[in-house]
């Protein structure tokens, strides 16, 4: 693939940047700078950190090996992909655990993650830069994991008393790492490599955008049902036009798929306004939700690349289905939003 036009090897790196950033690089950070807030409602100790934070050392150390070789027998589409729903996952029990052995395990399960998905990086790379451009590819790619970093120290502090503290700000990794996963496996699974890494990108930046309009539009509006029902049919229906365009059409897709997906985050915001939750039970609620999330998204690629086997047209009906299923069982909720509670008063 050495030989790939020099526009397509640059989008295929901005791919790569982008789980840099966020899946080695913030996700892996933040912690270091919330550690007294960890422990203190953990009840833990500055040794049990020691021993927590070597932890995902050792994780990363037994991963080593074994993750080149997936990448090298399964290809780094799917490997990667596998390893930063995995790394989801250890986000997310590191979000819900109440003691030191269930943060240990996710402390562990993140580590080897880490390794699964940063071994294989730098091989995409090698799959589409001539030799005489792997040097630079790499120091890019490795400035998106330093810029990561460099932003969780910065922001995590800062983040604590606005998304739930420190348990919430890691379900919200937890989610990022979710989505930008599965736009890699559908988008790299289903376009060519040329277009691919390109795809990708369009789709994580109007995501991020996404993320910040709808739910705001959803505050101004003092509505939840309303923004998020219509937003994921939206991205549902986005994720079906992506098998039948191509061209400048695609990019077009991409775009309104990743702004859709924005509504996502409104799933967080109904639990703390539920009248029989609200936020003295919002933290089950939310682990509920994220359960049958993870589930979703340990089956969703299974039976959609199974039924790609078929026909790629299946794996994108159901993928769209998926997604309209979600906005029918969010409607199914009461609304919980400020206009809602105005007109119930």
């Amino acid at each position: 693939m050495n030989e790939a036009p020099p526009s397509t090897r640059w989008l295929v790196l901005g791919n790569v940047v982008a789980m840099n950033f966020l899946v080695t690089g913030m996700a892996w950070t933040y912690v270091v700078v919330i550690v007294t807030p960890i422990l203190d409602d953990l009840g833990l100790g500055l040794r049990d950190w020691a021993t927590l934070w070597s932890a995902l050392s050792l994780g990363a150390l037994l991963g080593a090996l074994p993750a080149g070789a997936l990448g090298d027998r399964f290809g780094v589409r799917g490997v990667v992909a596998f390893g930063a729903l995995a790394m989801a996952a250890a986000l997310a029990l590191r979000a819900l655990g109440g003691g030191f052995a269930t943060v240990l395990a996710a402390m562990l399960l993140y580590g080897f993650t880490l390794s699964v998905v940063s071994a294989n990086l730098p091989k995409a790379l090698g799959e589409w830069f001539p030799p005489a451009q792997l040097g630079l590819a790499n120091g890019v790619a490795l400035g998106g994991n330093g810029g990561g970093q460099g932003i969780a120290m910065f922001v995590a502090p800062l983040a604590l008393a606005h998304v739930g503290g420190w348990r919430g700000l890691t379900v919200g990794l937890a989610g990022a790492v979710t989505a930008l996963a599965l736009i890699w496996a559908v988008t790299v699974r289903g376009l060519a490599p040329a277009e691919a890494g390109g795809m990708l990108t369009i789709v994580l930046a109007s995501y991020v955008a996404g993320s910040l309009i709808l739910p705001g539009l959803s505050d101004r509006i003092g509505l939840r049902r309303m923004v998020y029902a219509p937003g994921i049919l939206l991205a549902g229906f986005m994720v079906f036009a992506a098998s039948a365009v191509v061209g400048p059409p695609l990019v077009a897709v991409m775009v309104v798929w990743g702004l859709a997906a924005g509504a996502i985050a409104l799933i967080f915001a109904v639990p703390l306004e539920l009248p029989n939750v609200g936020p003295a039970l919002a933290g089950s609620a939310i682990g509920a939700t994220l359960l049958a999330g993870f589930l979703g998204g340990f089956l969703s690629p299974l039976l959609g690349l199974a039924l790609a086997e078929r026909n790629p047209l299946y794996a994108f009906l159901f993928w769209a289905g998926c997604y309209a299923a979600s906005a029918g069982l969010f409607w199914l909720l009461p609304e919980t939003g400020r206009a809602r509670r105005a007109w119930s008063a």
